[in-house]
């Protein structure tokens, strides 16, 4: 919840541009193949 005396179409417009660029989300929408191996000395 944000109390701001901004318009809500350009808190809007914050909210969808932080979606966009949040890591998180990226790794979501974009899953990342992981790959694991076990070394041993």
């Amino acid at each position: 919840q944000v109390e701001s005396d901004e318009l809500d179409e350009v808190l809007q417009k914050i909210k969808t541009r932080a979606d966009e660029r949040c890591p998180g989300v990226y790794c979501m929408r974009n899953p990342i193949a992981l790959t694991t191996e076990l070394t041993t000395a």
